[in-house]
């Protein structure tokens, strides 16, 4: 009787064992120890698959994706940079993802279009970034309008003076907004017979720049007998 007993609990515990195996083969959860604290934890399957590191996702409901503008227009003489693209979204099925965006190129400055390459870095590692290529089209500026005038400055009569005692001012100028200055110091002295040169900066960017050069200290050399 003792026997037989043993036996009849053998056969009962190879059976269960082949149910329990069938069962996790067919389940929605894997139960697996983890190396580090020896718990057990628990990953779904068949609904998403994950890799080890989980940076590769089969389901395409959790893919890092990125949506931008086609293409990126810019004025000739226009610096530009991630920030200009427009219609820029990055997203997880219907969560959106914060993170960097950045271009291929940023120095581009010829008339013209180029291929360039937008990248998205996630701010969260585990999503990586993903790339897209857009087109850069650097387009012919308005032709600025020109500035009219000249500014109004005294005469230096002697040595010792600086080109602050020459005190440049907007004079006829037209239009008069904008920044006049030396585009040397003020503190810089004066010397005969030399040029200095001033730039005015408008302060509507319709207008180009004017500049000029003036002598503020003519000294006759008597030519010699």
């Amino acid at each position: 009787m003792q026997v037989r007993t043993r036996k009849h609990f053998s056969v009962l515990a190879i059976a269960v064992g082949l149910l329990l195996i069938g069962a996790l083969s067919i389940g929605q959860f894997d139960c697996f120890a983890d190396d580090a604290t020896g718990e057990k934890t628990e990953q779904r399957v068949g609904a998403v698959e994950l890799s080890d590191d989980k940076t590769e996702q089969t389901d395409s409901r959790y893919k890092l994706e990125i949506t931008v503008s086609p293409q990126l227009n810019i004025q000739f003489g226009d610096s530009y940079s991630a920030d200009n693209l427009s219609d820029k979204k990055a997203t997880i099925g219907d969560i959106e993802v914060t993170g960097s965006w950045q271009l291929s190129d940023e120095s581009l400055t010829e008339i013209g279009q180029y291929d360039i390459t937008v990248t998205f870095k996630a701010n969260q590692i585990q999503y990586g970034q993903v790339e897209k290529q857009i087109k850069l089209n650097i387009l012919p500026g308005a032709a600025k309008k020109l500035l009219t005038g000249q500014p109004s400055y005294d005469l230096i009569d002697s040595l010792g003076k600086t080109l602050a005692d020459a005190n440049l001012s907007i004079g006829t100028i037209e239009p008069a907004a904008g920044e006049l200055a030396f585009d040397l110091p003020l503190d810089t002295a004066v010397e005969a017979n030399t040029t200095y040169s001033w730039t005015f900066t408008p302060a509507d960017d319709g207008y180009a720049p004017l500049s000029g050069e003036i002598v503020l200290f003519e000294v006759v050399v008597p030519e010699p007998v």
